[in-house]
């Protein structure tokens, strides 16, 4: 699923390039191609999912993982998706503000509330002992 969504991602890229009037806001309107890409396919899944009754664990990739590995994984989906998204651009694809309300398609100030609060969340999640007290 991952592999066609970012292969359809790089074609409707590549078929828009012609149209991408300031090459320096490049890197945010692919990202929201592949975004909108990735949400379709999702949704796809989902509904297929729905569909389907037999669920295997290992058709997600589930697999043990070491314990801070499974706590991070753990707090970023614990958030909302607006937040998860713009962290996951910042902490992982290194994008800056000014990228991710471009990708995200909100006013810079929105981003900017969207990274402070998942960051705050994120600290608080991994603060956190696994019996609920802090450390």
């Amino acid at each position: 699923m991952a592999m066609q969504a970012a292969q359809e991602s790089w074609l409707a890229i590549w078929r828009g390039l012609a149209g991408l009037r300031d090459p320096s806001r490049f890197a945010p309107w692919a990202f929201g191609i592949l975004r909108r890409k990735c949400a379709d396919a999702l949704r796809q899944a989902a509904a297929a999912r729905k569909r389907s009754s037999d669920i295997d664990a290992d058709e997600f990739g589930i697999s043990e993982a070491p314990d801070e590995a499974l706590a991070i994984r753990q707090a970023f989906a614990a958030l909302s998706p607006e937040h998860r998204l713009a962290a996951h651009l910042h902490f992982v694809e290194g994008l800056t503000l000014a990228e991710i309300a471009g990708v995200q398609e909100v006013p810079l100030g929105t981003a900017k509330s969207r990274l402070f609060h998942a960051r705050r969340q994120l600290k608080a999640a991994l603060r956190e002992d696994p019996i609920g007290e802090d450390r």
